[in-house]
């Protein structure tokens, strides 16, 4: 009923596009020989990307037209007058949203005479100011690492690449990771909505089914509420003539070089390395019904199973782990359907499973810049049982100024988090906080997520050549549930070392089981734009309206054996809560191109714009009162037997301190409230730019970025003062020749006060104090030369400076809300570090094809942590537990650069129309041996190395197209 309330008021408000991108157009000016404008000529843009063959429109009456929502493919326009001959121009490649600039010239005479022009397709878009980058057909298929989305998106010049847990994330030009998103066909099916400081992956795309990724990385439009990196999957689409393709590669662990240097070998035995891959890729389309209905097919099924260290400074077993990736099958369907020549009707179907055995094994820097270090029976394993996605998309051009599209989409991304098989019933985690290293039992598992959302969108454009006006809606709306039940009910039994020996210190307990649920009930936009073409200058200018909507419904559960029978009794029925949040926001946005010479060479460009921070169901799951909650109490192994449960599985209570939360358990008591007048985050961008055609096909970009960030949220505890409730006390750094001054400093530490133990009423809230703001420059090129040569890349040096000293924020994992252990480093202004990026390939005689990928990353900074209980600090930390202080300024000290140097050699035979393609990828050429992570951990083995960069290995693989 919503959805097609929403669907209603959308036709009112004579909706625009809401989708990823805009797509890409021909925009120009037609003139006669003395240089007079002509309106009302006829402008033709046909290819065979299309399945109607051509798109028209007509020049207004200052002589400029305006042919939009083009598919990605070469096309030839022809522009036609009566009176006049006509003129036409071949060879325009399309790409993205690109905005070709195709001018026409008609001199006198009959209308059946034809003036054809063969020229250089456009490289500069004088109009957009969009900060775009498209990976095509022609270099998804020769490039060795734009096999993914997000494999393409590490090759754009700019963005940071970031993987944690089963989540890849991306951020460009001081964008946050959060707010990355991922639409299929300009529609956003691809996530689940779980967002908490991250994006999780949702349903899989299948590159080789997919005409090109297009990457947004900044200076968006009113059209989209978010500024982080957008990334759209063009799908093929058929055609009129059947074809298909099959690709298989794949590799073995025999295929791999070592590269454990004699430096590396006295700390590490074994590297990462691969057991096997391979990947079984195939699609097939072709017409139903010639120029009126286009099938598409595709079946891909991969597995890769890695072989992952345990360095024996965190390991004393040392050896390898296996991952046990999973059979990872994925299906497209995609049907294209001209029902007439100006009603476009698409439907497509995804669906994708997969998983794998041990997910997190093995050491890896956390995002706290901290190491934690998983044994192979304590990682979780992580199936995703099901992953699906369908749409349907109804296109119409009304008339040559008219656009009309309506579209649906609904997802199911799904996953699960389960202990290894041999994990007891009561076996649970232990953490040695002194080594990072967790063993006997995952701390994450066993959960069961599902989510389902909708996504509605109806459009209308109105273009006239000098403007291009836009008023558009769309709506979100959906669910998610996430089951938990823990081994006992219990997090982790944490160990810290006293005189090199582990001594038990803390349990943590949590209230399993429970169910809880979080709704979706609206994230709607609303905006209006236009685009106004003047002779040299191009002006863009909108605003758009934001409404979020999220709840909790009423929930029960029977909780956990750690809570107060008032507690339990309370979760039976559990109050549901609504606006977690409500939001309303506006926000605008302006950009200029403007064109420098007069040649169309060369555009100066321009943007501001105000973003939101993007928003799922994270926030309302962060405060849902049936949700998580832990306590972390003193834990005295008093029978010494390494748990807190005796032979008969029941609790010792004699062994555990008191409750460090005295409202534990109890819904909406001592969890994470909601300040009601949280804002929703915010960030401004400004860029500046030049681009420049360089000689044929080849363009140059230079720019300046900046971003800065409002409305910054935090947890805070309300019953806290950080000036107030807690002790200062000192502790002593131990030695060590890898630290500063070699060690032995003395920190002020701070220690709360024993009457505020388990006083707690944590709001999520949020402070204009504390600051993000990113600097950057970059330059990049795009060079293509027909099918056989292109290159891009670019080089980014940035920083990003951040102060949290307003609350204080907690910035360490075991931080907590208003502890004025958090004014450590609180204020962070990095040095500029510098992004390099280069791609390219070239096809000699012979049609031998040789590519390349290059990268280096400046390496993350390295931490410094020393974690110390009672009896180290010499003072009785209050609730028993431990503290964790980060020694060292985490700007001044950086991993190393991280380089990669990937190549592909291939030879195609051709046999009519069959192509046969056996190709070689090598992966780490040069065999680096970067360091990736050390022990962080202050103590005998810290600042030792323990993971490096995969070594050179060798995939072969075959494609046959035809």
């Amino acid at each position: 009923m919503y959805r097609a309330s929403v669907v209603a008021v959308a036709w009112v408000l004579v909706a625009a596009p809401a989708r990823a991108q805009e797509r890409a157009s021909i925009v120009g000016v037609v003139q006669d020989t003395s240089g007079a404008v002509l309106p009302g000529v006829t402008v033709e843009a046909s290819s065979p990307a299309l399945i109607e063959r051509v798109r028209s429109g007509v020049t207004d009456g200052s002589g400029r037209f305006a042919i939009i929502d083009l598919r990605p493919g070469t096309y030839t326009v022809t522009f036609s007058l009566a009176g006049f001959k006509s003129y036409k121009r071949e060879g325009i490649v399309l790409e993205g949203s690109f905005a070709a600039t195709v001018n026409g010239s008609l001199s006198v005479g009959q209308i059946e005479e034809t003036v054809t022009v063969t020229a250089g397709s456009p490289v500069v878009d004088l109009q957009s100011t969009q900060n775009q980058s498209v990976i095509n057909r022609d270099a998804l298929d020769v490039l060795p690492a734009a096999r993914t989305m997000q494999g393409g998106a590490s090759l754009v010049p700019g963005v940071s690449f970031y993987s944690q847990g089963f989540t890849s994330n991306m951020s460009i030009h001081g964008s946050l990771r959060e707010d990355q998103h991922i639409y299929f066909d300009g529609m956003n099916i691809g996530q689940n909505l779980t967002q908490n400081g991250q994006q999780a992956n949702g349903v899989g795309v299948n590159e080789l089914a997919q005409q090109e990724l297009v990457y947004d990385a900044g200076s968006q439009s009113a059209e989209v509420a978010v500024g982080g990196v957008r990334m759209d999957s063009i799908p093929r689409e058929g055609g009129n003539q059947f074809s298909g393709i099959l690709r298989v590669f794949g590799g073995t662990g025999s295929w791999q070089n070592a590269n454990i240097t004699d430096e590396l070998r006295p700390f590490i035995t074994v590297g990462n390395a691969l057991d096997y891959t391979y990947d079984v890729n195939a699609v097939f389309g072709g017409p139903i019904k010639q120029n009126k209905v286009w099938f598409l097919l595709a079946q891909r099924v991969s597995q890769t199973n890695n072989l992952i260290p345990l360095p024996t400074q965190y390991f004393p077993q040392g050896g390898q782990a296996e991952s046990g990736g999973q059979v990872a099958p994925h299906t497209t369907v995609r049907l294209t359907w001209q029902a007439s020549p100006r009603n476009k009707i698409v439907w497509a179907f995804y669906k994708s499973q997969g998983g794998t055995k041990r997910f997190d094994v093995g050491c890896t820097a956390t995002s706290f810049n901290s190491v934690s270090c998983i044994s192979p029976e304590a990682a979780y394993w992580l199936p995703t049982p099901l992953q699906y996605a369908s749409q349907v998309k109804w296109t119409s051009p009304i008339t040559g100024r008219l656009l009309l599209e309506v579209g649906e989409s609904f997802s199911v991304p799904t996953y699960k988090f389960n202990y290894q098989p041999g994990v007891g019933p009561l076996d649970v985690q232990h953490v040695n906080a002194s080594t990072s290293v967790r063993t006997v039992a995952s701390s994450t598992a066993p959960q069961d997520y599902f989510s389902q959302t909708w996504n509605t969108v109806v459009n209308l454009s109105y273009v006239t050549g000098s403007h291009n006006f836009k008023a558009g809606v769309n709506n979100s709306s959906g669910y998610q549930r996430t089951k938990v039940i823990r081994n006992g009910d219990v997090a982790s039994l944490t160990y810290v070392n006293v005189g090199g020996v582990p001594t038990p210190s803390t349990v943590t307990v949590t209230n399993s089981p429970y169910e809880r649920y979080e709704n979706l009930n609206a994230n709607l936009g609303v905006f209006a734009q236009d685009k106004w073409m003047l002779p040299r200058l191009t002006l863009t200018y909108g605003a758009r309206y934001d409404y979020f909507n999220a709840s909790t419904p009423e929930e029960a559960d029977q909780g956990g054996r750690f809570m107060t029978a008032a507690a339990q009794a309370a979760r039976t029925n559990i109050a549901p809560v609504s606006c977690v949040p409500c939001w309303n926001d506006w926000s605008v946005r302006f950009g200029a191109s403007y064109d420098l010479f007069g040649t169309g060479k060369t555009a100066l460009k321009t943007s501001v714009g105000k973003f939101l921070g993007q928003q799922a169901l994270g926030l309302a799951s962060s405060v849902n009162p049936g949700g998580n909650q832990t306590d972390a109490r003193a834990w005295t192994d008093l029978d010494r037997n390494g748990t807190v449960f005796d032979a008969n599985g029941n609790v010792q209570f004699n062994e555990i301190g008191p409750s460090r939360n005295n409202n534990f358990g109890i819904p909406g008591i001592g969890t994470t409230q909601f300040d009601p007048a949280l804002p929703r985050p915010t960030n401004w961008e400004e860029t500046v730019s030049v681009q420049h055609e360089l000689i044929p096909n080849v363009s140059v970009t230079a720019g300046y970025y900046h971003r800065s960030f409002q409305h910054l949220q935090y947890t805070k505890n309300t019953l806290v003062d950080p000036n107030a409730d807690y002790t200062p006390f000192t502790i002593a750094i131990p030695g060590n020749a890898s630290l500063p001054g070699a060690g032995g400093q003395a920190i002020t530490m701070y220690n709360l006060n024993p009457a505020k133990l388990g006083i707690v009423n944590n709001v999520q809230t949020w402070s204009d104090l504390n600051s993000r703001i990113y600097n950057g420059f970059e330059m990049s090129v795009n060079a293509r030369f027909g099918r056989r040569a292109f290159v891009f890349g670019g080089i980014t040096t940035d920083r990003t400076a951040t102060n949290t000293c307003d609350g204080p924020v907690a910035t360490a994992a075991n931080a907590t809300p208003s502890n004025p252990n958090n004014y450590r480093f609180c204020d962070q202004v990095p040095p500029f570090q510098t992004l390099y990026k280069a791609s390219g390939a070239y096809t000699f005689p012979g049609e031998v094809n040789v590519s390349a990928t290059y990268q280096a990353r400046p390496g993350i900074s390295v931490g410094s942590f020393y974690t110390f209980n009672s009896a180290i600090a010499g003072v009785a930390l209050t609730g028993g537990g431990n503290l964790t202080v980060n020694v060292v300024d985490p700007t001044t000290q950086y991993y190393d650069y991280v380089k990669t140097l990937d190549a592909r050699i291939a030879r195609t035979f051709r046999y009519g129309r069959t192509r046969v393609e056996p190709f070689l990828e090598i992966f780490n050429l040069p065999n680096f041996s970067t360091v990736l992570t050390v022990n962080e951990t202050i103590g005998p083995s810290y600042y030792t190395p323990g993971i490096i960069v995969q070594g050179r290995r060798l995939q072969l693989g075959g494609r046959v197209d035809w």
